[in-house]
């Protein structure tokens, strides 16, 4: 039996990946979603355990002091980190996982993982669109606005220092380039052990 994957979709606040990530995981067997902690309030909508794992900042402080957490990052002054128990659990029993992570965490979870980690760039339609739907769906003169534009720039700068690229022009070809990304690194004879 070969390693679990983990699979990390990397872009700017509103390129899509959640929502590819979803298509994705319907497509795909054997494939689910990394459920990350998070100190920032539940939106409405969101569902404990289905996004997000949402804690109290003493209880992420917690874990990451008793070494629970793979990664974390703080963005927009709330924490966020992915569960080191739940990566490694998946890699040994060989179930592929998928999250959406900025350039920051991937890079932390690359270093911790090189040979399970496939990192993926999801390229926005364009950076003017983006910035049009960041500054529309934040706006430009709020702090998380500010930041997120700010950010932007940070993180297309990183655009090609990740194993893929997918371009999500359209979100049906972006979703099918994706899963092809996971069903070939699947396939990959590094990947299978040697008898």
């Amino acid at each position: 039996m070969r390693e679990g994957l983990i699979f990390l979709l990397v872009a700017p606040s509103g390129t899509g990946k959640s929502t590819i990530i979803d298509r994705v995981i319907s497509d795909v067997r054997n494939l689910e979603r990394i459920i990350t902690y998070t100190t920032r309030k539940r939106r409405p909508g969101e569902v404990e355990g289905l996004e997000y794992h949402f804690v109290s900042t003493e209880e992420f402080e917690r874990l990451k002091g008793a070494g629970e957490l793979a990664e974390w990052q703080a963005f927009y002054g709330h924490q966020y980190g992915s569960s080191r128990a739940r990566l490694e659990i998946a890699m040994a029993r060989g179930l592929d996982l998928i999250g959406a992570y900025d350039v920051l965490g991937s890079l932390v979870l690359m270093e911790k993982y090189p040979q399970s980690v496939v990192t993926i760039f999801i390229l926005p339609p364009s950076v003017e669109e983006l910035r049009r739907r960041l500054i529309t769906r934040y706006g430009k003169e709020t702090e998380e606005g500010r930041v997120r534009l700010e950010r932007l720039e940070m993180e297309m700068s990183h655009a090609y220092s990740f194993k893929y690229v997918v371009s999500n022009v359209d979100l049906r070809e972006a979703v099918r380039d994706l899963a092809g990304i996971v069903r070939a690194e699947r396939h990959l004879t590094a990947r299978w052990p040697q008898t």
